[in-house]
């Protein structure tokens, strides 16, 4: 008799019709008894009861509106994120940057065993990061692969760049003429569409913006073995492969 009972009740939980109609009976029921039972309708009791009755109906009006306007809404964008987070994921996409400014790359720099930087025409990543490159080289002793644009001067962006990647090694061979022994630079003809640093865990792949703004670009993290990372590991390789070395 109870389990009956208990499925009963389940069921209307779960159903807004039915959920509407009980609402609406029980505060109808309340309001008739309040008025029926109670002869001063002005007296707290009345006033409470007749209270309990409107949120009863309240509730259950927005409640059984919920369940049919909002809920199978919610779930829908509920499920269409988590897929596309799943889907992100699958492919990869393991952390997003709104600026590769945000990026910390210290502990990379000077630990990965792997270090491969891509970037059109401008120092400016070796710049910011010059301690840690020269920890890596002159202490460390590990390697760094380089690779920029032979001329980038299509690109609007780089025409007020004063330092490229070959200048900043050369000046860091001024003080140390071993500095550079590991480093591997190289020039292509290709126009590179996007920056990046690759690293053991991964590439952040650095983006562009089509117009010119003060703002600084997106990155974005690629997982190591992922399928996007794999894609853009091997345009990296053919960037390599297609360069020309200078000799230091």
């Amino acid at each position: 008799m109870w389990e009956v009972i208990k499925q009963g009740i389940k069921g209307v939980a779960t159903n807004p019709i039915a959920i509407l109609i009980l609402a609406v009976t029980v505060s109808m029921a309340m309001f008739y008894g309040s008025s029926l039972f109670i002869a001063d309708q002005l007296s707290p009791a009345a006033k409470a009861l007749s209270g309990i009755a409107t949120a009863i109906l309240t509730t259950g009006t927005f409640g059984a509106l919920f369940e049919f306007v909002n809920k199978k809404r919610l779930i829908r964008e509920v499920v269409l994120d988590a897929v596309g987070q799943t889907r992100s994921l699958e492919l990869g996409l393991s952390d997003v940057k709104i600026k590769v400014t945000e990026i910390e790359y210290r502990k990379s720099i000077i630990n990965s065993n792997k270090l491969i930087i891509g970037s059109r025409y401008s120092s400016s990543f070796l710049d910011r990061h010059k301690d840690e490159i020269r920890e890596r080289l002159v202490k460390r002793g590990k390697s760094i692969e380089v690779l920029h644009m032979r001329d980038a001067s299509i690109f609007p962006s780089t025409k007020g760049i004063v330092s490229t990647p070959e200048q900043f090694f050369r000046g860091m061979q001024k003080y140390d003429a071993d500095a550079c022994k590991n480093v591997s630079l190289l020039q292509t003809e290709e126009k590179l569409c996007y920056n990046f640093v690759q690293v053991d865990e991964g590439i952040w792949l650095k983006m562009y913006f089509n117009a010119p703004q003060p703002d600084m670009p997106p990155a974005f993290f690629l997982k190591e073995g992922s399928p996007l990372f794999l894609s853009i590991e091997r345009d990296i390789s053919l960037l390599f492969s297609k360069g020309k070395a200078l000799q230091w």
